[in-house]
């Protein structure tokens, strides 16, 4: 901002009210306001980890961010009932192009609203198609939805590789979002079947790096299955069946779930521009993303 100094006719620049993205260190905290309508689901804000600043295959310039607990319990995929495949129809779909939880984090579509088929044979995470009726995710607002549009309209839409299973023809898929998991090798996972879904981001070195835990909001919102830290999805799925995706175990070690358990927790990512600006930190160390 400039603006004219009342003593003199010269020019005077006015420091910004924020800090650029970029100049935080890595694993610094940053939070996202929520919707008010939102805050008993995901709370008033959702605090993302910095986890890296120009991922190599990421948009240039940019500032990759992931949520710092699990922000929900809810499956990767439902039941399919009319799936002539017995298994998927029973235990859901682990190809990540295909998931409700990929086209949930992409949804900006009001409660209840957000799901539509994915392909012929899919169906949505309602009670009837999942364990129990355990975390049903279908009414919920498409994830985008409950966020501040300040923050959604930041969002860079990034290009992405994710595992295929050797059911639906092994390799991998390419796609692209704006919200997304993180696959098995980003977080220091492993390589599914050798295909490399992308490097490691830096914060996550070791095992104990990869423990999170439940927000308190999804805490009083799901079933979860035990205290504790949680276990979290990726989006690679487990390559030699059509059921089982990957996720990250309370130890930090990974496991792979069938694709409709539904007490896993979730961790979206994003990118945002590294120039995109945040506040100075609270009392807690977390800076706060600005419009």
């Amino acid at each position: 901002m400039i603006t004219r100094g009342k003593a003199a006719p010269a020019w005077i620049k006015v420091p910004p009210l924020g800090i650029p993205l970029a100049g935080l260190p890595l694993r610094s905290l940053v939070q996202i306001p929520v919707k008010a309508p939102f805050h008993s689901l995901f709370g008033k804000h959702i605090v993302f980890r910095m986890a890296d600043i120009g991922h190599p295959g990421y948009p240039a310039d940019c500032v990759t961010l992931i949520a710092d607990g699990a922000i929900f319990a809810m499956c990767f995929d439902a039941f399919e009932p009319d799936n002539p495949n017995g298994e998927r129809r029973k235990e859901g779909n682990n190809r990540y192009i295909h998931s409700n939880i990929a086209q949930w984090l992409n949804s900006d579509a009001p409660p209840g609203q957000w799901y539509h088929p994915a392909h012929p044979y899919d169906a949505p995470p309602t009670a009837e198609n999942l364990y129990d009726g355990i975390n049903p995710s279908a009414q919920l607002p498409g994830f985008l939805h409950s966020l501040e549009p300040s923050f959604a309209s930041q969002l860079l839409l990034t290009d992405l590789v994710v595992r295929r299973s050797q059911f639906d023809g092994d390799g991998s898929d390419s796609f692209q979002a704006k919200v997304f998991l993180a696959s098995t090798t980003e977080v220091g996972a492993g390589t599914e079947g050798s295909v490399n879904e992308g490097p490691v981001f830096p914060i996550f070195s070791s095992a104990g790096e990869r423990i999170c835990s439940f927000t308190p909001a999804a805490e009083a919102n799901c079933i979860l299955a035990e205290e504790g830290p949680a276990y979290w999805w990726c989006r690679t799925p487990f390559y030699r069946d059509e059921i089982a995706a990957r996720s990250i175990t309370p130890y930090g070690f990974r496991s792979s779930p069938n694709a409709c358990t539904s007490v896993v927790g979730v961790r979206p990512l994003c990118n945002l521009p590294a120039s995109a600006v945040v506040s100075l930190p609270d009392q807690e160390g977390i800076h706060t993303l600005l419009p």
